[in-house]
Order: structure tokens, then sequence, then C-alpha cells
């Protein structure tokens, strides 16, 4: 089975999923059921071991929305972990520079690209393909997804967001309110930077992931238990236009920021 979330976003569309805090095999296959693009399991901030992720990936094959897996950190094991139950991607938090996105890339990828442990029965098993196919598929499959969370990162943005096998990207606002804020967080600052990162990466012609919230702004969005209220969606390109907040918000971009400046983009591939 091909990995037609990676074919969506390669051809300019929207892929919407959910972000699952439900660790219930029945629940992850409704919601994976319901008509979304792709479901996610959390590792980083999430309480699930790999061996209830496993469970759920194979619980959602097939139901129609691909399992992606938030790994703990840009770790080599972590991302073989992953990638070995059977999720068609992963999202790697905190990637700072070009080095490190390079690196998260390569340990998703089998010999001679990339570092990735060469174990690939469950995998294509989950697949529903023989390990020889899923070892001439991988490479070129695999959905790779960088998390932009600190002012080096955003400093760094057209760098990381250049390296080829990144996929698309996530700016993490919440990170961002409290880098250099001695523990305080700032909302607003955390919300322009989401906006102006947004736009320079579009603007680079890749695709910049983005929070729907029911009417709320990320950081005021209450958290739920089972399934998180919000959606997640990969592939934003509009510059300017924001899902949340006041309309003239994004003009305010980095008024009083002490974030560097991005560089202006005019235009964005649509």
């Amino acid at each position: 089975m091909r990995n037609f979330v990676k074919e969506k976003l390669r051809n300019g569309g929207v892929a919407v999923g959910a972000w699952m805090s439900i660790l219930n095999p029945s629940a992850a296959r409704i919601v994976a059921s319901s008509g979304l693009d792709w479901v996610l399991f959390d590792t980083e901030h999430g309480p699930p071991s790999f061996e209830t992720v496993d469970g759920l990936v194979r619980a959602v094959g097939g139901a129609g929305a691909l399992p992606l897996v938030r790994v703990v950190w840009n770790d080599i094991n972590a991302i073989k972990q992953a990638l070995d139950t059977g999720a068609y991607g992963v999202i790697v938090p905190w990637v700072n520079t070009k080095e490190e996105a390079e690196r998260a890339v390569t340990y998703c990828r089998y010999q001679p690209e990339g570092l990735r442990g060469c174990a690939p029965g469950r995998a294509a098993s989950a697949w529903g393909v023989s390990s020889a196919e899923y070892l001439k598929i991988a490479n070129d499959e695999v959905l790779v997804v960088v998390q932009i969370e600190t002012t080096k990162a955003m400093e760094n943005i057209e760098e990381v967001v250049s390296v080829e096998g990144v996929d698309a990207t996530f700016i993490g606002p919440s990170d961002l309110g409290v880098d250099g804020a001695q523990g305080r967080v700032l909302p607003p600052r955390g919300r322009q930077c989401d906006g102006e990162g947004r736009r320079c990466v579009s603007g680079l012609g890749r695709r910049a992931g983005d929070s729907l919230r029911q009417g709320r702004r990320p950081l005021e969005q209450p958290h739920r238990d089972g399934l998180q209220v919000h959606r997640r969606r990969l592939g934003h390109r509009v510059p300017g236009h924001r899902l949340q907040g006041d309309p003239g918000e994004d003009k305010k971009v980095n008024q009083g920021s002490a974030l560097p400046r991005l560089p202006s983009v005019h235009k964005s591939r649509v």
C-alpha cells in the first residue's frame, strides 16, 4: 500500500488528520474510518509505549487513514522503532539545524541512503506487502515531518526545510512561546512565530502543517481526555491566512518580538 498522504502533499493537496490520545484500538479504528487522511500517535508528550503503538498501528490498518507516529526525539532508535511498527511516517520534534534535519531523514531510510536498521517483516505485514517489496519502496514512501520549535530553528528555517527528504513541517508555537521566556508562556509570541514560519515554509515551496481547533487559538485550547478536540492538517500553503485569531494579526508579526525576522516571502506556489 503506497503512502497517499505523501503523494497528496507532493501534488499540492491538503492532508487532514487527527492527533489521537485515546489509546484504544477500537476507538483508533473508528477515527481512522471517519474519512481522515491520517491519525497520529504521540510518543513525545503522550503516554504510549511502543508495544501500545504497535497494536494501534495494526488496528487502523486498512481502515482508511494512515498511521503516523511522533517520536520522542530525533534519535535513530526512536525513529527505527516507530517505523518498524508499520507507521507510514514520523514527526520529529526539536529539529533546529540543517544537519539535524539531514539526520532525521537518514534515520528514516535504509542503506545505502540512510542508517535505518533492516528488519522489515513487521512493517511489511502492516503495509500488506512482502518484505522484499517493502525494502524496495520504503525509502520513497515514508513521510518525514520535522517540527520547528525554537528560536534557533526559526533562524535556520530555510536551511531546515530545504533538506532533501523533508516532506513537511509543523511549527511548534507552544515551545516557541516559552523559548527564552524563563518559564512564562507567551502565547502572542508563539502565534506570531507560527504564522511567520508557515509563510516562509510555503514560500520555499515546502509543506507546512497547521492546527484546526474549535474557534480557539492554539495555546488557549484546553486539553481533553480522549481524542483531542483539534485536528491538524499537513499542507497549509496560504500565506497570510490564519485559521484562528484576528484576521489582521499577521500584519503584526515580529513587532516587539525578540526573534529574528525571517526573509520576506512574496509569493507561494499554490
